[in-house]
């Protein structure tokens, strides 16, 4: 890693397909990541994941691979809470060659390190939503990480906007006064307007979802400036979510039997997709508002790719 001329921006966006990506760069011309590619700037790699049955395959399992390096038989991690070697993880591998690093969200990030409050090489540390021991760094972050945690058990399967709702307003003190605190900026504010109007355009609720990510953006980027690591990631589910739902409404001619929804509910989430990679896409343009790239690559990484 130290061999490595930049340093590395790792945005994971969980199952996102490369034919999608494409898709989104043709269609959206004026898109950065477009542009990106128009300027020789952007490269699409797929890989294989083959140590496992593919109707076997799930995210937990293959981001546990993707974040150890390890087949599946080896790391035997299938389910989000199942054991994992944490000396494993890569980033804790490059905590051990003195490599600074900062997690927002990763899979497995909840598997904590035993030195994470005494070893200066970990900048910032905000774990999965997948425990019942939340722990930060800095400890500024632990009400949001809690907050979020009950966001995302409350909306397991049906968002439950009055829920949401009650939530936040039994924090509203704390995010009033710690607005910073919460993931709230002019950015995330933006993006959240962005996704209650495409939400009450669609007559869409499970869009609101999506309100997650810029809050975790916002936090990602106020490290980024404050608190830099030389390798640093951000996972996020919201392109998926929107993918199970909606995949249909997106291509109804990838998927062999047809005639599966109405038209209606076709036109009115046809763009849901796209709506997921735009907020991508507009915190890319954050992150390039830096002025970071002189010293560090955004990389996009995924897994696993789904299918209709």
């Amino acid at each position: 890693f130290k061999m490595i001329s930049k340093n590395i921006i790792n945005l994971e966006i969980n199952e996102l397909p490369p034919s999608v990506l494409k898709d989104y760069i043709l269609q959206k011309p004026n898109s950065v990541l477009s542009k990106l590619e128009k300027a020789n700037k952007l490269k699409i790699i797929s890989t294989l994941a083959n140590d496992i049955e593919k109707k076997d395959l799930y995210p937990s399992q293959t981001w546990a691979s993707f974040n150890t390096g390890l087949p599946f038989k080896k790391h035997k991690c299938y389910w989000y809470s199942d054991p994992l070697d944490v000396k494993k993880l890569f980033w804790n591998k490059l905590v051990k060659l003195n490599v600074s690093i900062g997690i927002v969200g990763s899979l497995h990030s909840s598997k904590y390190p035993f030195d994470l409050n005494t070893n200066s090489n970990y900048k910032f540390y905000l774990p999965d939503s997948f425990t019942d021991e939340i722990r930060t760094k800095p400890n500024f972050y632990k009400s949001f990480c809690i907050l979020n945690s009950k966001f995302v058990s409350s909306s397991a399967r049906v968002t439950n906007p009055l829920r949401l709702l009650l939530l936040l307003l039994l924090n509203i003190h704390q995010i009033i006064i710690y607005p910073k605190k919460f993931g709230i900026s002019r950015f995330s504010l933006k993006e959240i307007f962005k996704i209650i109007y495409w939400s009450i355009k669609s007559r869409n609720k499970e869009y609101l979802r999506m309100a997650q990510f810029p809050l975790l953006c916002s936090i990602y980027l106020d490290q980024l400036k404050n608190n830099d690591a030389e390798y640093s990631s951000i996972f996020t589910n919201h392109l998926a979510g929107n993918m199970h739902r909606y995949w249909y409404a997106y291509n109804s001619k990838s998927f062999k039997y047809k005639n599966r929804y109405k038209e209606k509910w076709i036109k009115r989430n046809k763009y849901s997709f796209f709506f997921a990679i735009d907020l991508i896409d507009d915190f890319i343009k954050e992150i390039i508002k830096l002025n970071l790239l002189e010293k560090k690559t955004i990389i996009l990484t995924s897994s696993m790719g789904q299918e209709p």
